[in-house]
């Protein structure tokens, strides 16, 4: 058994077999659920994307940049660990993930 493919009850493979579908999301496809949640909030309103465990297996690194060039500003991850290697990504893609407003925060 690969590392891909978690091992199955007997039971379940003997009644389904092995799937053998993929599936394929794009970053865009991502994008526009974001910006579909984004127009629902009000306007003062920041709509953040949960990026956490790598966004889901679909690559937090890879995804960010997009979301920021559609105008998100807001990431939660699990973990220190994620928020560094998150930071790091999008200053690597000609982002500025250094930035800090403080402008709607109690200071």
């Amino acid at each position: 058994m690969s590392a891909n493919q978690p091992e199955l009850p007997a039971a379940l493979l003997s009644a389904f077999g092995r799937a053998d579908s993929v599936i394929t999301i794009s970053p865009q496809a991502v994008v526009a659920n974001w910006r579909y949640l984004a127009s629902l909030s009000s306007p003062t309103t920041e709509t953040a994307a949960v990026v956490k465990a790598d966004a889901y297996g679909l690559g937090a690194s890879q995804l960010a940049p997009h979301l920021v060039d559609a105008g998100c500003r807001t990431f939660f991850v699990m973990s220190l660990d994620e928020a560094i290697t998150l930071r790091g990504a999008l200053n690597d893609s000609g982002h500025d993930a250094n930035g800090h407003d403080t402008s709607r925060h109690d200071t």
